[in-house]
């Protein structure tokens, strides 16, 4: 079991680095090469699992079929590798005063202590609560158990009677257990667990290491302390929910968007589209986001009077629908309507948008969640900026005007679907606006720190 479970890591680990290699993207850096891999791979293995199940169950033929795409996969990266319109990553160069290393390598120490101290933490939970969260046991994980002891009658699983399970949810994390179940030949509680660890650690390392590349090792270190300065991300992480998924390829969407500045080849707006529609396949609120971004985007070029050529914006529209595609499918096909939309109407909505106690408490709940110590302290944004300054001339950059329009949209567009809610207000607010936040908040510590100022010790220069 042990040995498949690692080819089934270790396929999706392939797929992303030749998928990177066919579109000749070089990374610098190996661990965030990894992680931006391993992202992108396990997107790829959990569409291509969907397809496969479509026809066979069984764990032989998973494997082998896996493996013969892989395989074909690697021979047309040797082949494609090295056309030139690749794009390389390397790390800018900082020199940094004295003082500037004794704080970084402080902070470093700070990092590794708190890290080892969570990687503790998450491994005395799930040895108490091997079933993680409420929703997990009884949305992500029953679905991928439902998919799994089904064969080939998993469609039915998704039901409208099975209401009570949200079927319309996107497949990517039950498929992504089923698949990895399926090539151990057993369902084991150690899947999930492992899956939720695996997502906190590669969104944290996304954090350190693309802000390392972009800002330098001091800026890395603390936008990494203020990711998992947040005890909620933490808990999240522990929950085996779809939340920090999706706040990883939130992520990725804004990693490549900066990378876009630098590098204005079509290969970083393709990988734009597919990060964008790896959310869609994740959770609902990716189906907000995606139009949203596309809303930001064509916002910010009309606000700025600039010409985006026709090549990278047609790549970033067919990167998207390459992965959107096979959520079209799945809502059109297989999920039945979201709960949201089947129990509301036009009237209930209309009194509802027209009720002012219900934008009172939204605003009050909203405001609570954003200053909660516990929850996500988005108090720290402001005081960082205080104390080191907003480098205005950065919001000329795609990555940051339009991500912080996307942010604000996104913000707008969740107040409003908690004013429009057919469920009880208060127990709505309750029990799903602090994950709201959370999927937000590795976006808007990298956005944040990308609009700092650089270190006066810091002296950039490209390699």
């Amino acid at each position: 079991m042990l040995i498949t479970f690692t080819l089934a890591i270790l396929i999706a680990l392939l797929f992303g680095h030749y998928f990177f290699h066919a579109v000749g993207l070089r990374v610098e850096s190996l661990l965030l090469h990894i992680c931006l891999s391993m992202g992108v791979g396990l997107g790829i293995v959990a569409i291509l699992h969907f397809v496969i199940t479509f026809f066979t169950t069984s764990q032989l033929s998973v494997i082998l079929t896996e493996g013969i795409c892989c395989l074909l996969l690697i021979g047309f990266g040797q082949f494609g590798g090295n056309h030139p319109s690749g794009v390389s990553i390397k790390s800018l160069r900082f020199s940094i005063s004295g003082r500037g290393i004794r704080w970084t390598n402080v902070l470093t120490f700070v990092l590794a202590l708190i890290s080892l101290l969570i990687l503790g933490t998450f491994v005395i939970v799930s040895l108490q609560n091997p079933h993680g969260g409420w929703d997990a046991w009884s949305i992500w994980n029953q679905r991928a158990r439902f998919l799994y002891r089904s064969g080939l009658g998993w469609q039915l699983s998704y039901a409208a009677q099975n209401s009570w399970s949200h079927p319309d949810y996107p497949f990517f994390l039950p498929i992504t257990i089923v698949r990895i179940w399926r090539f151990m030949g057993a369902e084991t509680t150690l899947v999930p667990v492992f899956l939720s660890l695996l997502f906190f650690f590669l969104t944290t390392i996304t954090i350190h290491t693309s802000l390392t590349l972009f800002r330098g090792k001091f800026w890395g270190v603390v936008g990494t302390l203020l990711l998992i300065g947040s005890p909620g991300f933490i808990l999240q992480g522990t929950s085996q929910y779809a939340d920090i998924p999706l706040s990883f390829y939130f992520l990725l969407t804004w990693f490549f968007l900066a990378l876009c500045t630098q590098r204005e080849t079509a290969v970083p707006w393709a990988l734009v589209g597919i990060s964008t529609g790896l959310s869609t396949l994740v959770k609902n609120e990716g189906l907000l986001f995606a139009p949203l971004f596309f809303a930001a985007f064509f916002t910010f070029i009309w606000l700025k009077r600039s010409y985006t050529p026709r090549n990278m914006v047609i790549a970033l529209l067919v990167g998207f629908m390459a992965i959107f595609a096979f959520v079209i499918y799945f809502k059109l096909s297989l999920a039945p309507q979201n709960d949201l939309i089947a129990e509301n109407n036009t009237t209930s909505i209309l009194q509802s948008l027209g009720n002012p106690s219900r934008y009172a408490l939204v605003g009050r709940s909203f405001l609570e969640s954003a200053t909660n110590l516990f929850n996500v302290p988005l108090f720290v944004f402001p005081l960082l900026w205080f104390l080191f300054g907003i480098d205005t001339q950065r919001f000329k950059q795609p990555v940051i005007g339009i991500a912080l329009l996307t942010l604000v949209f996104m913000i707008i567009g969740y107040f409003f679907v908690y004013i429009t809610t057919p469920y009880d207000l208060e127990w709505h607010l309750k029990t799903s606006l602090s994950r709201l936040f959370i999927q937000l908040w590795p976006s808007l510590v990298f956005i944040s720190i990308m609009m700092v100022p650089e270190m006066k010790w810091d002296d950039t220069s490209s390699s």
